[in-house]
């Protein structure tokens, strides 16, 4: 069999019969991810922010010109620490933070995903210079350790970490979303150029039978970005339900001054928003904006440089592109759960002993 055909053989078993190995890491593990390549420079950065807790931070406020919260039982962002503000630095990129805190579930354990900040590069390649890797506010948080007042290497932040399963699980979910999965509906919003706005109760519905199980659903936009602007968007499903709403064509999402919220039995994990910005762009723009059990992805990490700015925004979630931008910002994660998406099970393989069948082939070739 040649290395080709073995690859794919390889591709194909881990597709069908393999389940990953408990301890590997995956997409899950993190809240943010970012993509960036080191030579690109800044993959990271946060200004007056926290992640791994919301509304922590006096410096950080919250959005104060949103529109009022519509009635009902919909969840929303509240207050407090919750440990899970673990970000992983995939290529190396540059982190930079000032006044800004990590809190991630730390009890002296050094471990992969158990840090806070990991990245795939050396300690002193992934990070900006010691005096930006900073935070001044403490909370003097007792066991378990949940703020690190200082950023460095083994405290906070760790470099030479082994990141290629998540690369690899990247990889896979960008070509799975963007050209296997089959649209099972749409959302039209041509006649509003791509737009919901001063609307303080938007529903979109999607329990009952009709949407049992996995949706993906495209924004048609008639040519435009899609934008949320001084609205209450509510997202509503039943338990066991994942919707991915797919961005049409290479356009972006835009909220300001809104609420996303979500409602019924639908998973705080299971709710995913998908672009495939152009190169260069700013994949999400949120400003003055909260939202809850949402998570917001540009996968395509060949030679892009693609951003998620937020400015004054609250949020549990997870976000991933090339570059993550926070200013005044708090957030925890509330990561997308893949396990709906048939997805590989065993991507991770591809970085331990089916590789080395593929190593092994070389080698006889050789």
């Amino acid at each position: 069999m040649n290395e080709s055909r073995l690859m794919g053989a390889v591709c194909a078993l881990s597709l069908v019969f393999v389940t990953p190995h408990a301890a590997a890491l995956s997409s899950g593990d993190y809240m943010v991810i970012t993509t960036l390549d080191s030579a690109d420079g800044h993959a990271f950065q946060m200004s007056d922010s926290e992640i791994g807790a919301i509304g922590i931070n006096g410096t950080t406020s919250p959005p104060g010109s949103l529109p009022a919260l519509p009635g009902g039982t919909e969840r929303t962002v509240s207050t407090g620490i919750t440990l899970d503000g673990d970000a992983a630095i995939t290529k190396g990129g540059t982190v930079t933070f000032s006044n800004s805190d990590v809190h991630a579930l730390n009890t002296g354990d050094t471990s992969p995903g158990s840090q806070g900040v990991d990245c795939d590069a050396t300690y002193n390649i992934c990070t900006d210079s010691g005096t930006q890797i900073s935070s001044s506010n403490l909370f003097n948080q007792v066991s378990p350790i949940a703020s690190f007042s200082d950023l460095d290497n083994n405290n906070g932040i760790q470099g030479s970490i082994d990141l290629f399963g998540i690369t690899t699980e990247l990889a896979f979910l960008y070509n799975l979303i963007s050209n296997d999965l089959v649209s099972t509906g749409t959302k039209d919003l041509t006649s509003t150029s791509g737009k919901v706005e001063n609307d303080s109760n938007a529903i979109w519905d999607f329990s009952g039978d009709a949407f049992v199980g996995l949706n993906v659903i495209d924004i048609e936009t008639d040519g435009n970005d899609f934008s949320i602007v001084n609205s209450n968007l509510t997202i509503k499903g039943d338990a066991g339900d994942t919707i991915i709403f797919r961005v049409s064509s290479s356009w972006i999402m835009n909220v300001s001054e809104s609420n996303l919220l979500l409602d019924g039995g639908i998973g705080d994990n299971n709710v995913l928003f998908y672009v495939d910005a152009d190169e260069g762009e700013e994949s999400f723009n949120f400003n003055n904006a909260t939202f809850y059990g949402m998570s917001l992805w540009d996968l395509d990490t060949t030679d892009f440089k693609n951003v998620i700015s937020f400015n004054n925004v609250q949020f549990c979630g997870q976000v991933i592109t090339d570059q993550v931008n926070f200013q005044n910002v708090s957030g925890s994660g509330c990561t997308f759960d893949t396990s709906a998406v048939p997805v590989p099970a065993a991507v991770w393989l591809f970085g331990s002993g089916l590789l080395g069948l593929v190593g092994m082939a070389r080698r006889k070739k050789a």
